[in-house]
Parts: C-alpha cells; sequence; structure tokens
C-alpha cells in the first residue's frame, strides 16, 4: 500500500483466500470499534464483491483473481495508528522493521498509550523512530489517556465524525484517518482519494483520460457508491499483484 507521498506500507496485512472461502469477521474484535450496520459484516463481502463487478465491469476479472473482499476490523486502534505513524514515508522494510522494534519496548510486546506517553525521546530514537514521528506517537498517547480523541467509541461514530476526531491530533492527516477507517474500522463507503497507489490502479485500469486526475477519479469511485472500500482493497491487490 502506498500513501499520498507513494512510499509503500501495510497497514493491515491482508493473506489472499481462495475464491470460495468466506470471511471471517469478529464484531467484538478488542479495541476494533466494530459497529453492526456501519461497517463490514460476515456475511456481506461475497454478495458486496458482485455487486461491485456489477456496478464496475473491470472489477469482474479483479474478483475472478483476488477471490472475494476480506477485509475485516484490525486489530487495537492505537496500535494501527502507531503502526501508520512510524510507517509514514518509509518503504514497507524499513516500516516493518522498526515498528518490530517499537513493540518490543512494551513488556507484552503491545503498545499501550500509557506506556508510550512515558518513552523518551532517546528510546525511541534508539529503535529507529525519529524525533518528529515521536512527538506524533507521544501527541496520540495524550489525546487518548486525556480523553479528547475516544478511540474506544470511533465504532459508532459516522465516517466525517472519525476523521475530524483523528485529524486534531498532531500527525494524522485524512489519508490516515481513511486507512484507519477501511482497515480498523472495516468502514464499507471510503475511497482514499490521495492515494498514490490507488492512482496508479485506476489510472492503469481507465486510462489517462478518464483516471489522470484526482477529480476525475472520485467522479469513477462515485460510481461504486455504497462499496468503495472494496473497490479500494482490490485497487490496492491489482497494484500489489498478489
Amino acid at each position: 500500500m502506498a500513501g499520498p507521498r507513494g512510499r509503500s506500507f501495510h497497514l493491515v496485512p491482508v493473506q489472499k483466500k481462495s475464491r470460495a472461502s468466506a470471511p471471517l469477521i469478529t464484531p467484538g474484535a478488542v479495541g476494533s470499534g466494530f459497529a453492526a450496520g456501519r461497517n463490514l459484516d460476515t456475511m456481506s463481502l461475497e454478495a458486496e464483491s458482485k455487486q461491485l463487478a456489477q456496478i464496475d465491469s473491470k472489477f469482474a476479472s479483479l474478483v475472478a483473481t483476488y477471490g472475494y473482499c476480506d477485509l475485516s476490523p484490525g486489530p487495537d486502534g492505537f496500535t494501527a495508528l502507531c503502526r501508520s505513524l512510524i510507517g509514514q514515508q518509509l518503504a514497507k522494510s524499513a516500516a516493518v522493521s522498526i515498528y518490530r522494534r517499537f513493540c518490543e519496548l512494551f513488556p507484552d510486546g503491545t503498545p499501550e498509550p500509557q506506556l508510550a506517553a512515558d518513552l523518551s525521546f532517546n528510546a525511541l530514537s534508539v529503535v529507529g523512530v525519529s524525533k518528529r514521528k515521536s512527538s506524533y506517537i507521544h501527541a496520540l498517547a495524550a489525546s487518548i489517556t486525556d480523553g479528547s480523541l475516544p478511540l474506544r467509541q470511533m465504532g459508532n461514530l459516522e465516517d466525517d465524525d472519525v476523521i475530524g476526531h483523528l485529524i486534531g491530533v498532531n500527525g494524522i492527516g485524512r489519508w490516515t484517518a481513511q486507512m484507519y477507517l477501511i482497515f480498523t474500522l472495516a468502514r464499507l463507503d471510503v475511497f482514499p482519494e490521495g492515494d498514490t497507489a490507488v492512482a496508479l490502479a485506476m489510472k492503469s485500469l481507465y486510462g489517462e483520460t478518464h483516471a489522470g486526475t484526482e477529480e476525475s477519479r472520485v467522479r469513477v469511485a462515485n460510481s461504486w457508491k455504497p462499496v468503495r472500500s472494496v473497490a479500494t482493497w482490490y485497487l490496492y491487490k491489482y497494484r500489489d499483484g498478489t
């Protein structure tokens, strides 16, 4: 996956499944903020994938190649956001390595806001986190511990409200918030208009005439409603060739 600046990293790795397999989603996933009626459910993904193929014939071959979309709620919200912040503007291999060492700073290997807030810049620097990104992690941890970022309630909020809360934290922009909606909350209808990988995939599929600008890509994506997240999943798979 690539961010707005084109560097690759994966927020929530997904594994390729056989075409006949049914995805498993656990609404009670700890910290995911999964909310019934707002996110993808256990029975919808095959139907949503087929719906997308009917809406836009270009996705028919993608569904045949990659099987049914298997979006599901991701890890704890704080964990996902830390991974995103650390991975900003880094190649996937570097991001994975630094994030693994960052996790080793915590007793059970799982980042926690209270403990992260107490990590010194030096401790974070030793594992490869830059001073700027360290300040982002501190700001995120503080916003959760003081209650200004209601992370546990995000699953009950509308998409725009989730984005509004997240971009209020230093270091989190619209793209990161959209990735949180798609890969942590498993929201159904999100299109990351500023994503480089999505742009390149769409240009390849639709050509410069129909997908050469962000405005034109948004116009195409609007035809995928209400399953734009599913389309985004396929575009990432297509771009990665996995």
